[in-house]
């Protein structure tokens, strides 16, 4: 408020002092400018202002009071040109505000439908876990820091289906994926593809680990996905080792990934792993 006076002052004793004839035409001009840029509250000033100096001007001696009727006319049609020029600049700045909102507004929604497909499209929709294409995007995240590397999938699982339906199996998978989640900290997981299942701890806490894993096997021969169908049981393949490049972490998933294959040649229902990417005969079962 206090700059729009001083601003309407200022010009108003530029016109003063040069003599500008015909003010009313300068003055209309900054009315719409001040309206439309600072607001209606600024345009009533700047109308009061305007007024005040268009009687002042026209006015026979400056006396506010006589006019002649060629200037009173002026004046009628000025004040006229003022509250038109007030009423349609607000009336535009409230439909320019609303469109604004509603551009916000739509935006704002645009991008949190954008964030959750992003999302969506990074989680399975039957386990609830990050995908492969997650994986693909977590993978800096991996990278100079030691990790636990783990592949897991669910002994005779094509059994499963055959013997109790797809339902059984679909439940069996999510029930692994929920153990997983809920017994293993600091570890991202993943379904990897039909019944595996990669999971990377972002530590190289072995003891930890081992309870862990020792507590989601127990936890799954208490499951039952069918009525008679047997308990679940898993088989695993793990890593431990520091990556340094994606090379490295490929090869960690390779070697993870013959792990669990030395576990099916076991026998199933075990985990075996050895202790980094670059170490091939050191292995532990659990």
């Amino acid at each position: 408020m206090a700059f729009t006076c001083l601003l309407m002052c200022g010009l108003i004793a530029f016109l003063h002092i040069f003599s500008i004839p015909n003010p009313e035409a300068v003055l209309l001009t900054a009315l719409g400018l001040v309206c439309g840029v600072l607001g209606y509250q600024s345009g009533i000033v700047c109308a009061v202002l305007q007024v005040m100096y268009l009687f002042y001007f026209y006015s026979e001696g400056h006396t506010l009071i006589s006019f002649t009727s060629e200037n009173l006319l002026k004046v009628v049609v000025s004040l006229i040109c003022v509250a038109v020029n007030i009423a349609v600049i607000e009336e535009l700045r409230e439909n320019w505000e609303f469109s604004r909102k509603k551009l916000t507004g739509a935006n704002r929604n645009l991008r949190e439908y954008n964030k959750t497909l992003r999302e969506e499209s990074q989680v399975d929709e039957l386990t609830g876990l990050y995908n492969r294409a997650a994986l693909r995007l977590h993978y800096p995240r991996y990278l100079k820091r030691k990790l636990i590397v783990t592949f897991v999938d669910l002994d005779d699982f094509k059994k499963i289906n055959d013997t109790y339906g797809h339902k059984a199996g679909d439940k069996a998978l999510q029930e692994v994926s929920h153990a997983l989640q809920e017994y293993f900290k600091n570890t991202n997981c993943y379904r990897y593809g039909g019944d595996e299942f990669l999971m990377i701890r972002m530590d190289d806490n072995w003891q930890r680990f081992e309870m862990e894993m020792l507590r989601l096997r127990a936890h799954m021969a208490t499951v039952s996905i069918a009525d008679g169908a047997p308990p679940i049981h898993l088989s695993g393949g793990y890593v431990i080792g520091m990556p340094e490049k994606d090379i490295d972490l490929r090869e960690m998933f390779h070697r993870a990934d013959e792990m669990l294959y030395e576990s099916k040649r076991k026998g199933k229902n075990c985990f075996t792993g050895n202790i980094g990417i670059k170490a091939g005969t050191e292995n532990k079962a659990m």
